[in-house]
């Protein structure tokens, strides 16, 4: 049997699709499957590809210059 998300745990998961956090970002720091995320958010599909695009660009900007500074 499936163990029961708590209304605890629900509510964090639901300030962090109010936020925006891609959906594996969710599914990875909260430990839920993406049907948990299916079933309680049905229409969230987190960032589109555009903007998950910007976000990998940024991160890896940012990555290069933290290299470069140290």
């Amino acid at each position: 049997m499936a163990a029961t998300i708590t209304p605890e745990r629900l509510a964090t998961i639901k300030q962090c699709v109010a936020d925006g956090w891609p959906l594996i970002q969710i599914k990875r720091t909260h430990k839920v499957t993406w049907t948990t995320m299916r079933r309680h958010f049905p229409d969230y599909r987190g960032l589109d590809n555009q903007e998950a695009a910007k976000l990998g660009a940024t991160a890896r900007r940012t990555t290069l210059a933290l290299r470069r500074a140290s």
